[in-house]
């Protein structure tokens, strides 16, 4: 009997079809788990032998144990298939997480039916004046999301539906800052992430082939990297801001693509030939 083929992660899946989209050659799965430390990915070229891709992210550790203890929670997410849209809560840095996964989705869902797409403090007092003038649906609105609140969400936002259907997504306040409107963060961030010892399995993954090519993609989740770093990748505005200086590369790496998580429509990518560019992602 055939042994079944095992299937990539959320993340996994973006990252290939990502890379895919923007080199125009298939990017296909590798590590089938049957055998230990075979990378990720691999992009399959025309004209040269295949490179080989890790995927990895740099998220809080802790955070991510808790949230992983979740059924049905991957990659920071869970699924929610009773909600038209996917949602991403701005928590505190400690939520009670076992009862707001039991019932963020039933109160979402009763935001959607009142035509909700985001609500934070100020909106809450919009609706409670709302009330007062005899708004229909303000108190259900303003009720809804103080019960969201009472369990630590201190705003919530809609976003377009994904590949995998409709989900929920927790961004915990571990950390903040200012954002200068440059990149360069990114670079530390990511010098600093190559470096680490923590990280040699991934490249021990990528010298274990003979490419001259070694592609690694990292997720930068707003819950561990300092605030500058996933702003800058998460930056949705016309200036598609990049950064100034090149990476310190760390053998074998030849190729970056870093994408914010949670992620919006662009990430960033480096290469030698090419320098510091936006990517779309594929969602």
């Amino acid at each position: 009997m055939p042994k079944k083929r095992i299937q990539l992660s959320p993340t996994e899946e973006l990252a290939r079809a990502s890379i895919e989209q923007t080199l125009g050659v298939p990017v296909v799965q590798h590590d089938d788990q049957s055998r230990t430390s075979m990378h990720d990915l691999q992009i399959i070229y025309p004209d040269r032998p295949p490179a080989p891709v890790e995927v990895t992210s740099d998220v809080d550790g802790e955070a991510l144990g808790t949230l992983n203890s979740l059924p049905k929670f991957d990659d920071g997410f869970w699924e929610a298939s009773s909600l038209r849209n996917s949602w991403i809560l701005h928590t505190i840095s400690k939520p009670p997480l076992k009862l707001l996964h039991k019932q963020a989705e039933g109160l979402l869902s009763t935001l959607e039916k009142w035509n909700v797409s985001r609500f934070d403090e100020c909106q809450v007092q919009t609706w409670d004046v709302d009330r007062r003038h005899g708004v229909v649906g303000a108190q259900h609105r303003a009720n809804t999301a103080r019960r969201l609140r009472a369990l630590g969400v201190r705003s919530a936002d809609a976003i377009p539906i994904g590949p995998y259907g409709p989900r929920i997504g927790l961004m915990m306040e571990l950390g903040g800052g200012v954002w200068n409107w440059s990149a360069d963060a990114v670079v530390q961030w990511i010098d600093a992430f190559m470096a680490d010892t923590a990280n040699q399995d991934n490249r021990s993954k990528l010298a274990s082939t003979e490419s001259v090519e070694a592609h690694l993609a990292v997720y930068a989740h707003m819950n561990s990297v300092d605030w500058p770093v996933w702003r800058s990748l998460e930056d949705h505005t016309e200036l598609a801001t990049v950064p100034t200086m090149p990476p310190t590369l760390v053998a074998p790496i030849t190729h970056l693509w870093l994408i914010p998580a949670p992620w919006h429509k662009t990430g960033i990518a480096w290469n030698k030939k090419r320098g510091w560019y936006r990517f779309s992602l594929a969602i």
